[in-house]
């Protein structure tokens, strides 16, 4: 293969299609959530794999700078270890999966990733917790999060969320991050306020999880039926500044299909793979966004 190539990463890293100069598919690769059964069309131009990292063709072992891991069996070959010893490295005392030395990124690999061998990295707090409906948002106890009403206060780029036990969350940064709303909704599905005027306002929910259970109903519910070229056209009109077209080929090479796919054809892992993406396009990760914490007055 000659000239240039491009590569589709879902926000976890594992490379699933390459292109061409002129973007027609030149290797798709599918694999488990574990990294395993991995199966490659077309050609094969580079090593990295699971992850975006080298899998040795001799052992079948993926190779990160701490330690290797083995696909097959979901586990690290070694135990983890610190440059500083301690009882149990990296541990978290609130996460009895952490205390495996073994397990990979408590085997939860659908919505984490382990950047180096030694921790889970590579999806904020937010989406880990809250993509397909586990947790309820943020670093807020789930709780407090769910329990009564949330008030919401909007001043500029920075929306601050109190909580019934009188604790609070600032969110500063993109409509997507500090409204909860990873899908830059408009309106439904349990929102609380609006950020914004008139039709430019975006819906603001009371958590990471109601935002991320809101989109994946308006993708469901109102474009289940329709291809995800289609959908584009009316989740991210032209009309509003947007590329639609652009948008649904970013969307389908993330998965591996074609514009012409329904959104109920996906996979729950491809779905999820296409909320991720959406999340990433409408800023919801953007490296500009923050979030502060204040815990109830005692």
């Amino acid at each position: 293969m000659t000239g240039v190539q491009t590569c589709a990463l879902p926000i976890l890293g594992t490379e699933r299609v390459r292109t061409n100069v002129s973007g027609a598919a030149y290797e798709s690769c599918t694999s488990l959530p574990f990294g395993d059964a991995l199966g490659c069309t077309g050609g094969n131009p580079s090593p990295l794999h699971f992850t975006g990292k080298e899998r040795d063709p001799e052992t079948n072992l993926d190779e990160f700078p701490a330690r290797y891991y083995s696909s097959t069996q979901g586990r690290w070959m070694s135990p983890d270890w610190s440059p500083v010893p301690v009882a149990i490295p990296y541990a978290n005392l609130g996460n009895p999966q952490t205390f495996n030395l073994y397990g990979y990124v408590g085997n939860n690999p659908t919505v984490h990733a382990d950047a180096d061998g030694h921790n889970e990295q590579g999806v904020p707090d937010a989406v880990a917790q809250n993509v397909g409906g586990v947790g309820t948002g943020k670093d807020k106890p789930a709780a407090a999060q769910n329990n009564g009403q949330v008030t919401v206060k909007v001043e500029g780029k920075t929306v601050t969320y109190t909580y019934p036990d009188g604790s609070k969350v600032v969110l500063k940064g993109t409509h997507a991050w500090r409204d909860n709303n990873p899908g830059d909704l408009k309106s439904g599905y349990d929102s609380i306020g609006r950020d914004g005027r008139g039709k430019k306002a975006f819906a603001i929910y009371a958590s990471a999880a109601d935002g991320w259970n809101a989109l994946g109903q308006t993708l469901t519910s109102k474009y289940g039926d329709s291809t995800i070229a289609d959908t584009m056209k009316h989740f991210a009109p032209a009309s509003d500044s947007n590329n639609p077209v652009k948008y649904a080929a970013t969307l389908a090479e993330s998965v591996g299909v074609p514009v012409s796919t329904k959104m109920s054809a996906l996979t729950p892992a491809q779905f999820t793979t296409v909320e991720i993406n959406i999340g990433v396009a409408e800023g919801y990760f953007a490296a500009k966004n923050s979030e502060a914490y204040s815990a109830p007055p005692q």
